[in-house]
């Protein structure tokens, strides 16, 4: 009995020694992503200060300064959503100022070919907010550099130099991105197109628009070019990215609605949401905006406040509804199947 006990100990303390292994291990991967985050964020800060004008430099540190928040906080998914902007907005400013020798059109040419269109790297992402981040961002790249031309010659150099700048600058977030280093993740959820939903929520916002009060127009121009985003990203089966854009047009058209919510909820039905989100698989998206509401209700302003309702009575519905897979169809035996009628329609000779 001695030595059964001693097995059975054993093995209890070996399985006890790998669950502590695998704990430390997450943790100092999950510090890892944590300081990635933390020192790029103190990077882009820096640089902001050094190649921003004054007039633009205030938005883009509120962006940093929520991004640290949302830092210590351990609010990681926030934090590097709230990254990105700013730091494609610095990274661009920072290549035009290097690159402000160019001063005429007819300079332009040259110095867009040396560049180049951006080459997207990819490469795997261990996070499916990661891959929604980063193949949202990349998508903009090539785009963006192939019009950043005659933009210069439009708009003028200066402008055709940020937007050749931007077009690296989206490649470059999307790789950091990829860099940081998270724990295991689970099970990758089941994504498919949203074509569907797109087009409904694109007619919403359409019929809306006609309703809207001129201070509201602002809004509206950012949901659409968001929706265009999720049309492109799910067009070409980037249905990550796909599904973060939409939820985000979801999400900034919700308090445009005639029926925008009056109230913040109760922190217990957060609470329900975040319970929903299977440790299992990776809802990393869904827990970016659950993270999102969870600042939202920190928040002193009563608006800031009342936009964690959108996220838990629109925001995540529509991410459980998009990841519900087609009922499998019933089987050749099965008898509650519905009988399928083949008819062959055949088209007599020179008639």
């Amino acid at each position: 009995m001695s030595e059964a006990f001693d097995r059975i100990g054993c093995r209890t303390l070996v399985g006890l020694l790998i669950l502590t292994a695998l704990a430390v291990r997450t943790g100092a991967t999950e510090e890892a992503a944590d300081k990635g985050l933390s020192k790029e964020i103190s990077r882009v800060q820096g640089e902001a200060v050094r190649v921003l004008p004054e007039d633009r430099r205030s938005a883009v540190v509120t962006r940093l300064e929520r991004a640290a928040a949302a830092v210590d906080a351990r609010r990681l998914y926030l934090a590097l959503y709230e990254l990105e902007s700013a730091f494609e907005v610095t990274h661009a400013q920072a290549f035009a100022k290097k690159s402000a020798t160019v001063k005429t059109p007819a300079d332009c040419p040259v110095l867009w070919r040396s560049a180049g269109e951006p080459r997207i790297r990819g490469g795997a992402a261990n996070r499916m907010i990661v891959r929604a981040l980063a193949s949202s961002a990349e998508s903009r790249a090539g785009p963006t550099y192939r019009a950043s031309l005659p933009y210069a010659q439009d708009a003028g150099v200066a402008a055709g130099l940020y937007y050749l700048g931007e077009s690296q600058a989206f490649v470059a977030f999307a790789d950091f991105a990829r860099s940081l280093a998270w724990p295991p993740a689970g099970q990758a959820p089941p994504l498919r197109s949203l074509a569907p939903e797109l087009e409904a929520l694109d007619a919403e916002v359409t019929r809306a628009y006609e309703q809207m009060t001129e201070e509201e127009h602002p809004t509206y121009v950012v949901t659409s070019v968001t929706l265009k985003r999720a049309r492109t990203l799910n067009d070409s089966g980037k249905h990550a990215g796909a599904l973060l854009e939409y939820l985000l047009a979801r999400y900034r058209f919700a308090m445009l609605r005639p029926d925008a919510v009056a109230e913040a909820p109760r922190p217990q039905r957060l609470d329900v949401e975040r319970a929903r989100l299977d440790d299992g698989i990776d809802h990393s998206i869904a827990r970016m905006f659950v993270e999102m509401a969870e600042a939202a209700l920190a928040s002193d302003d009563a608006r800031t406040r009342r936009s964690a309702t959108a996220i838990v009575e629109d925001v995540l519905p529509a991410y459980h509804a998009a990841l519900r897979e087609v009922r499998p169809q019933a089987s050749v035996g099965d008898a509650n199947a519905p009988r399928v009628v083949t008819v062959t329609l055949v088209r007599w000779p020179f008639t």
